[in-house]
């Protein structure tokens, strides 16, 4: 009985040991994971109404946030434009003033050194859209009713306005306006019909919006045709997807009819080397053809969805996997089409990108609240932060010098810090 007692005194005391060295070991890499989190909060603010659009400088010294209303002799009435600083100190503000509620600032976008920010108001009742340009005073410089989407370039120096589409139908024409608001050039393309068309009728351009492409054609801003790409690359079925940030690489879709000749086909992904005019490098969709009595083709694309990389290194794709929330991302050389890396599996939510500790990453959600960083060429993930109903309503936006991580959740917003963004 002695050496039972004597034994089971050894096992309590064995296993008091194991649970007090467990639990220091958890409290060990507990702190060790938050000293490696490579991000900081800096602050939290929360405003009284919804926050709908946000932009952020290069350098991340200024913000930028749209409201859903404000207060007027305690009535909530028109729209809001705020500038903030890298503090959170409100420096400006412009105040929409209507008498409903059915405004709204939106689609907002910053030039670089944030002197310049141009959005969409939304003119619920009457289905209406007005471009507005803003200096970072707050001041409105000028304004154009446009049923459509405006871009600013990089320097702040243009602006496009790239039309709305509905069932295949635009309703505005493509216009191009100098920091003025003088219109530049109107490409004329109102109530033409891409229902049953052979191409995607995708309208973009070069960061620097020197470039602008439609159509399959590559204009300058003049409205002087650069490049064609059926004239030039017999691809009569074709748009322009991407550019890379100095605008010398183009990503390219050729499509193919079908044999109706109504609708077209994901053929194959071209990178075209725009200076030199020369294809670099091609993918092409998987074919399989319909046994008889059918005589249609199947065209299974390599990916679903592809990024040009901000260093202008890497094209990213993401493609299907088995699983209904899982994509493969395959990350490719820009220039020889050449895989960098293994394919790895995350899901589907794509956010950007953000260079931390001399790593490029991917930015990517998990679940509904959760923010994950992916080195680009590992796949190796961790995670940054978690903010509740993040995936649902939720906006993110990453300093170009990758300083900055800036976020909105409904009516919360948060400024992140890259400790090591270099």
């Amino acid at each position: 009985m002695d050496n039972i007692l004597r034994l089971n005194f050894v096992r309590f005391l064995i296993c008091i040991y194991f649970v007090s060295y467990i639990s220091l070991m958890n409290g060990y890499s507990k702190e060790s994971r938050d000293e490696d989190i490579p991000v900081s909060l800096l602050w939290h603010k929360e405003f009284e109404t919804e926050i709908h659009a946000i932009s952020i400088s290069s350098d991340g010294e200024l913000l930028a946030v749209t409201l859903a209303s404000f207060l007027k002799g305690g009535k909530r009435v028109g729209t809001e434009l705020v500038f903030l600083n890298t503090e959170g100190d409100i420096q400006n503000e412009y105040e929409h003033i209507m008498e409903r509620e059915d405004h709204r600032l939106d689609y907002m976008t910053m030039s670089d050194d944030g002197k310049y920010v141009v959005c969409t108001l939304f003119d619920i009742h009457n289905l209406a859209r007005r471009t507005m340009f803003f200096n970072s005073n707050a001041e409105l410089l000028w304004s154009i009713e446009a049923m459509g989407t405006p871009i600013i370039s990089s320097d702040g120096k243009y602006v496009l306005i790239i039309p709305d589409i509905y069932e295949g139908e635009f309703f505005e024409n493509c216009y191009l306006h100098n920091a003025e608001g003088e219109r530049l050039f109107e490409m004329v393309i109102s109530g033409r019909n891409y229902a049953y068309i052979s191409v995607k009728p995708i309208i973009g351009g070069t960061s620097d919006l020197k470039y602008i492409s439609f159509d399959g054609r590559l204009y300058d801003r003049n409205k002087n045709v650069l490049l064609d790409l059926e004239r030039d690359f017999d691809f009569p079925y074709a748009s322009f997807t991407k550019f890379n940030r100095n605008g010398s690489i183009g990503m390219v879709e050729v499509y193919a009819l079908d044999e109706v000749r109504r609708h077209a086909k994901w053929e194959r992904l071209i990178c075209l080397d725009l200076k030199q005019r020369k294809i670099l490098w091609e993918k092409e969709s998987k074919k399989e053809k319909l046994s008889p009595p059918y005589t249609s083709t199947i065209y299974y694309p390599p990916f679903d969805r592809y990024y040009l990389s901000q260093n202008d290194k890497y094209l990213i794709t993401f493609g299907d996997t088995k699983s209904p929330y899982q994509y493969e991302v395959k990350v490719y050389d820009i220039l020889s089409g050449d895989i960098l890396s293994p394919a790895w599996q995350t899901d589907r939510s794509f956010e950007g990108e953000i260079r931390i500790s001399g790593e490029d990453c991917i930015l990517l959600l998990k679940g509904d609240d959760k923010l994950f960083c992916y080195k680009t060429l590992t796949g190796e993930g961790i995670e940054l932060l978690s903010i509740p109903e993040l995936r649902n309503y939720g906006r993110i936006q990453v300093s170009k010098n990758n300083r900055y991580i800036l976020i909105k959740v409904k009516k919360q917003l948060y400024l992140y810090e890259n400790k090591n963004p270099n």
